[in-house]
């Protein structure tokens, strides 16, 4: 009995497992217990299985890198070969469209019950995407297509879904012809994914172009390929290397459906036609009727432009230059990125100027700020190519750079008039009333929908999102093959808004519990600072050595004891250099266990600043804070423009929550300031506000009351008047507004022969060298008599070098040492004096320098002392006290020597070591304050010889870092 009951419950199973088993892969898809279906199941389930075999689509043997993404494809990989099936046997059509139904429903249920297929692919390997996605919808309409009941949908899209709940504010972008060269491959992918979908309607566009070809090629040389685009994709005919295409993704909507979520469309060149025609359809009957009309007016478009402007052969050398150079195959078109019209010009002037007027080149799109496109003849836009390429960035920058485009231009004014009166034969193609959303373009010549199409180029406040549908706070959502934001755009639950960087970072009023007002920025959150408190950071210089940037950087014991004495100590600021990402976690980790808050860091380009992100990314938990002051202010870190980098970075900037913006470009008062407080100064390129978090100021502090900056330099300071941001290139060469510019030090190097070279070439030239050292800069040389005359160490006594260093390292006006390690340096080597004099002579002279390290004791004893004859004696007699000078000079935990005593390989860094103290030193360079220009290198003042004062004119034959800035924008 119990057996009967057993048979009985198993002879009403109604789903059963067909096992697919392929190397260390292994499905299981629930299918009918139908004799038919189970049938087929296990036929269909043996094939396939054997095909894959042969075409090693999964390696049986190797371990898989990914196996949820491998589970994925081979489940993908049965569905699709299901599906090709169904058809193949007309007595079996049934229980095989059951058995695709029921794969269909296992892959939905167990791969899409959260997510669309498009967001399920988008992170898998280009094969396996492709996979994925056209086995999917080959399924699909196989079942639409054999009338399947209750199909399994995935979820919606969120973004759609908030369009028509008003939540979301939707734009088209429809592009030109753009610099995809490739473009046909992309079609080729669209079309073999969504095949089912879109064969009908690419078929019936192809009706529409072949005639017109054939026609043409009659009485041209064009269209040698015909434009049977549907074979080309479909493999019936051989493809040629280029056609035109267009890209219409499925998103489960009709053209009417769509149009209703969107809150206009516009587009890019010939894109406007694309745009129109989109916009003005309601189904998919009128969608492949206004396609027609828009292929027919791109047809002759296309036609009209080849007349007027045939393409013409050039040089093979000319040809692979171009190559060479990265602009690619040249063309009557070059698109130009990095440069704005302004920039541009005169290299177009220059170029110009050589080509006679019917072949001159026209800037005749600006596809953005700094994003233009020049045409005319390939071989002059070569020439321009060439010109350009002196100022052009690396292309591993990716800063300016220039690339030929396949198209023409203002050449082609009459070929306009010929589409439109001789081909469309004044044709209406549209009437304004049509179009059921706003269309957005630049004026248009042929065509006057003036009540209809918006003459703007700005999206409204309104707009959240922009699908773009061409190549090439309002988020980009690319469609397509190359794009892959087909993702997002079908994603059923993430609905993604880019941030109002406006509302967002803009400073705001606020309230404390005690009713005071305070201002709000994310810099002032981080501080916690009333208005009346500012932030301070001290320098600390010369961080030489490991030892020594361990003991600074202190992970630290010093902040620890610091803090625990009561002083402020919050941050630490790297300067002249970004350290690695690596690097960077050790320093983060390391400030995070001293109880430090926060890491600034202080970029000097596009790479710095991109770096100072990545650390950022790496260390979401920690505020970075990014100190932007380009080159242009004093900065000694780079010859950057202030604004144009941060126009390139700023949205990567805002994507990490935890960067801190502060700028600092000579800012001096409050009108200054508040164009980058609140972000209006981004508004003049062309981009929406960009505002700044908070700021930072160098010469305004250096000439305040409390400074301990000479008073001679903060005249100096004061009396530059500046210079605007457009005429600073003047800088390089003449003063301008009294500043002038020079290489950092911690940017080149100061000479530019090869590091083995340079001992030779200062042996050379040593002379001119201790010349110009004494002469021109803030180190001079060591060696001098005592009537000033240069001269060797070798031919000093000792005398000359006790009364050198005293000279050298003490303000005597001030009575005090330039730094008490440099006092302790005077009396080390006056202590080795006596040393080397009491070994040399009997009895020992009773000097006893060590007991008195002021200047006028030893002057004091250095005339009266019984071993004067020793003293004047040269150093050359005693050869112990020669190495021992260099010694001495660079000693650990010493400032740097503020003189050059040696010319040899150490000569590049002993006179580029920074000195920051000296400028409350000017007596230390005879008050010549021209030897303290932050940060100067070797530099020429023909009134150097004395000491310079406020208002004073002067001319320079070299560069000198700039000091002061003191008008909104001005440096």
């Amino acid at each position: 009995m119990a057996t009967t009951n057993t048979i009985d419950s198993c002879s009403s199973i109604s789903m059963r497992p067909v096992i697919i088993s392929l190397g260390k892969l292994r499905l299981s898809i629930p299918v009918s217990t139908k004799s038919d279906e189970w049938i087929s199941a296990e036929v269909l389930r043996d094939e396939f299985i054997h095909q894959q075999s042969l075409v090693d689509a999964v390696d049986t043997t190797a371990d898989l890198e990914n196996q949820a993404e491998a589970t994925v494809e081979l489940a993908a990989r049965f569905l699709g070969f299901v599906a090709s099936r169904v058809l193949d046997n007309t007595e079996c059509k049934a229980a095989r469209t059951s058995l695709l139904f029921n794969v269909f429903k296992h892959f939905t249920s167990s791969y899409l019950s959260s997510e669309d297929v498009h967001s399920l692919a988008s992170s898998y390997d280009t094969g396996v995407r492709k996979v994925v996605l056209s086995s999917y919808f080959s399924a699909l309409s196989v079942l639409q297509e054999q009338k399947a009941a209750n199909i399994p949908t995935g979820p919606k899209s969120a973004l759609f879904a908030a369009a028509a709940s008003g939540d979301a504010s939707i734009y088209a972008l429809f592009g030109g012809q753009g610099t995809n060269e490739v473009y046909i491959d992309e079609l080729q992918s669209l079309f073999d994914i969504y095949r089912p979908f879109v064969a009908s309607f690419i078929s019936s566009m192809s009706e529409v172009l072949v005639p017109l070809a054939e026609e043409k090629q009659q009485f041209s040389p064009f269209y040698t390929h015909g434009l049977d685009v549907y074979s080309w994709l479909s493999g019936a005919t051989y493809r040629p290397s280029t056609s035109y295409l267009a890209s219409v993704p499925a998103t489960g909507l009709t053209p009417g459906e769509l149009s209703d979520r969107l809150a206009g469309a516009t587009g890019h060149s010939q894109g406007i036609v694309s745009a129109v025609a989109a916009a003005a359809s309601t189904s998919f009957e009128s969608f492949a009727a206004n396609s027609k009309k828009a292929l027919r007016w791109l047809f002759f478009c296309g036609y009209r432009g080849q007349e007027a402007f045939p393409v013409v052969s050039l040089e093979p050398s000319l040809v692979q230059d171009s190559i060479d150079g990265g602009e690619g195959t040249p063309s009557p078109m070059l698109s130009i990125t990095g440069l704005s019209l302004p920039e541009l010009e005169p290299h177009l002037a220059k170029t110009n100027k050589h080509l006679p007027e019917n072949s001159r080149l026209q800037v005749t799109l600006h596809n953005g700020p700094r994003a233009l496109v020049v045409t005319g003849p390939a071989r002059a836009l070569h020439g321009l190519v060439v010109n350009l390429r002196k100022i052009r960035a690396p292309l591993v920058l990716t800063k300016a750079k220039s690339r030929f485009r396949n198209a023409s231009h203002v050449y082609l004014a009459k070929a306009t008039d010929k589409v439109i009166e001789e081909d469309l034969e004044g044709d209406e193609l549209w009437k304004p009333e049509e179009l059921r959303i706003p269309v957005s373009t630049r004026k248009m010549p042929g065509f006057d929908f003036a009540h209809s199409l918006d003459q703007g180029d700005e999206f409204p406040k309104s707009a959240t999102h922009a699908l773009d549908f061409g190549p090439g706070g309002v988020r980009v959502i690319v469609i397509g093959e190359r794009g892959k934001g087909d993702a997002e755009l079908y994603n059923p639950t993430s609905l993604v808004r880019e941030d109002n960087w406006v509302e967002k970072y803009s400073p705001r009023l606020v309230k404390s519990k005690d009713g005071t007002i305070h201002l709000d920025t994310p810099f002032s959150r981080l501080l916690g600072k009333p208005r009346s408190c500012y932030h301070v950071e001290w320098l600390e210089v010369d961080t030489t050595t490991p030892a020594h940037f361990a003991r600074s950087s202190a992970s630290s014991s010093l902040f620890a004891r610091a803090q625990e004495r009561g002083l402020p100590i919050e941050g630490f600021c790297i300067g002249a250099g970004i350290p690695s990402t690596e690097k960077a976690a050790e320093i983060v980790e390391g400030l995070k266990s001293a109880g430090i808050k926060h890491l600034a860091l202080k970029p000097g380009s596009v790479d710095g600043i991109r770096q100072v992100i990545n650390i950022a990314a790496a260390n979401p938990g920690f505020p970075i804070i990014c100190q932007w002051t380009g080159g242009r202010a004093g900065g000694h870190h780079s010859f950057e423009d202030f604004h144009q980098p941060i126009l390139a970075t700023y949205r990567a900037i805002r994507k990490q929550e935890n960067v801190i913006l502060v700028g600092g470009s000579g800012f001096g008062d409050a009108e200054d300031v508040w164009p980058y407080l609140n972000g209006d100064w981004s508004l003049k390129y062309g981009v929406q506000p960009m505002p700044y978090d908070g700021f930072l100021f160098g010469s305004r502090v250096m000439v305040a009351k409390e400074a301990h900056t000479s008073s001679s330099v903060k005249d100096l300071l004061v009396a530059s008047p500046g210079v605007d941001d457009g005429q600073w290139e003047g800088t390089y060469s003449k003063a301008t507004g009294g500043v002038l510019t020079v290489r950092s030090e911690l940017g080149e190097p100061i000479h530019k022969l090869p590091k083995e070279k340079r001992a030779a070439w200062l042996n050379e030239h040593h002379d001119e060298v201790i010349q110009k050292l004494n002469r021109d800069f803030s180190k001079p040389w060591f060696g001098a008599k005592k009537d000033g005359s240069p001269a060797e160490l070798r031919d000093m006594t000792y005398e000359e070098t006790v009364l050198r260093m005293v000279r050298l390292m003490y303000v005597a006006h001030e009575k005090r040492w330039v730094d008490i390690t440099l006092r302790n340096l005077t009396g080390d080597w006056l202590r080795r004096i006596e040393e080397r004099l009491q070994v040399s002579m009997a009895p020992a002279p009773n000097l006893l320098f060590f007991n008195h390290t002021t200047p006028s004791m030893i002057l004091f004893l250095l005339s009266k002392t019984s071993s004067r004859l020793i003293l004047l004696l040269p150093t050359s007699c005693f050869p112990l006290m020669i190495p021992a000078t260099s010694g001495y000079s660079q000693r650990r935990g010493q400032k740097p020597v503020p003189f050059i005593p040696v010319l040899d390989a150490t000569f590049e860094v002993c006179s580029r070591r920074v000195q920051p103290s000296l400028n409350q030193s000017p007596g230390s360079v005879d008050g010549d304050l021209l030897k303290l220009v932050h940060l100067s290198n070797s530099f020429r003042m023909v009134n150097g010889a004395k000491p310079f004062q406020a208002g004073d004119v002067c001319r320079s034959e070299a560069k000198i870092v700039s000091v002061v800035n003191s008008q909104p924008g001005r440096f």
